[in-house]
């Protein structure tokens, strides 16, 4: 977040939360800035139970709900934690609820939730249980909505294919029945869908007649 921070500041002269002030407004904005200015402790390995055991009192104090309507409960529970922290807060809390839902399941069923708080917790949740579903997730919605959502098959495949593209193809495989190259060479084509194979490592195991584009 650093690095996008101070890009965008280069780029454009002004620094992101300074716009992001004038064109996200309300509480959503507010959520939204204090993930841009806490940074996230990337770095912590070895999770707190006793912080994760914490937050789950808490929620059961304030409330699921309270989760989209108070920035200061927002921050405690999902600003600055590593992605490990956050999973094993969300793990408690599914262990501890009396009905064993996950706090994804809640927040879901929250039809009172504003569209884009809402949007924003689910994507946390998500990525704090699973990156790598995550983005296979976000995939096959890009490649199969109409003609294809081009820009999000670009980022997900370009930013991820030196991390955990490879995992990404895999789960996307086990959950899908499908191949994530494959799919991505019927949506694609030219030098493209060439570029793009040439990024994914991930295995046919689903069209034995699909090759490997190599770009010349």
């Amino acid at each position: 977040m650093k690095v996008i921070r101070d890009s965008y500041l280069s780029k454009y002269q002004v620094q992101i939360e300074k716009d992001m002030e004038t064109k996200v407004t309300g509480l959503f904005g507010r959520m939204l800035r204090v993930l841009l200015k806490v940074p996230r402790n990337d770095d912590q390995l070895m999770v707190d139970s006793d912080l994760a055991d914490e937050h789950v009192k808490l929620i059961s104090v304030r409330g699921v709900e309270a989760i989209g309507r108070d920035v200061d409960l927002f921050t405690e529970l999902f600003a600055g934690h590593s992605w490990g922290q956050i999973a094993a807060f969300l793990q408690r809390f599914k262990m501890s609820d009396v009905r064993r839902k996950s706090l994804l399941s809640y927040i879901r069923q929250d039809k009172n939730l504003h569209a884009d708080i809402q949007k924003m917790l689910l994507v946390i949740v998500k990525i704090a249980q699973n990156e790598q579903l995550y983005f296979a997730e976000q995939l096959y919605t890009a490649i199969f909505d109409g003609d294809g959502d081009h820009d999000t098959i670009i980022r997900i495949v370009v930013t991820r294919s030196e991390i955990d593209l490879a995992d990404i193809c895999e789960i996307y495989e086990d959950k899908y029945k499908r191949c994530l190259q494959t799919d991505i060479s019927k949506k694609c084509s030219g030098d493209y869908a060439k570029l793009l194979s040439r990024l994914i490592k991930c295995t046919d195991k689903f069209d034995n007649h699909f090759n490997i584009i190599e770009v010349e």
